[in-house]
């Protein structure tokens, strides 16, 4: 079974530097994740994140090898005709260009099916997440995490917990 990765552009927007990436859709990840390789070859800007996160694999070996320190600024991103500004966190060394996970899911609701051998996606055109009218109602509000970054005492606001 192959995974499910697509197609995705990304775009500094800082010096306009652009370039095409495969994005794997991770329901096992919490995280937005982009590999170290990207941000070089884009020139990224980074922040460092006051406390390090770790990302561990099934088999309990740590995603990158050690802790991710650092996030970058928001980058576009680009599926399709839909656009964001995201900002990821920088894994050292990973097999994949970036992981779309839970908190990237959570926020899109996307439509994904199965039809004629092909996996197919579906997205608002963006920036904003659609506002959810057929929206079940949540057992249990999930709490909010900052992930504070170093440089500036500002907080980026993600979920802590999945289910």
């Amino acid at each position: 079974v192959l995974p499910f990765i697509i197609p995705v552009l990304l775009e500094n927007q800082q010096n306009g530097m652009r370039s095409k990436y495969g994005a794997l859709v991770d329901t096992g990840c919490t995280r937005c994740l982009i590999n170290q390789r990207v941000v070089d070859e884009l020139k990224l800007n980074v922040e460092f994140m006051k406390h390090p996160m770790k990302f561990e694999q099934v088999d309990g070996s740590l995603l990158g090898g050690k802790p991710s320190i650092t996030m970058t600024v928001p980058i576009k991103l680009e599926i399709g005709v839909h656009w964001e500004m995201l900002c990821f966190i920088v894994v050292q060394d990973m097999r994949e260009d970036v992981i779309s996970g839970l908190v990237w899911l959570d926020r899109w609701q996307p439509t994904v099916w199965w039809g004629g051998g092909y996996r197919h996606i579906r997205l608002l055109v963006g920036p904003q997440p659609p506002l959810s009218v057929e929206a079940k109602p949540l057992k249990k509000i999930p709490e909010v995490e900052s992930i504070e970054l170093a440089t500036e005492n500002v907080k980026v606001e993600v979920l802590s917990v999945y289910n």
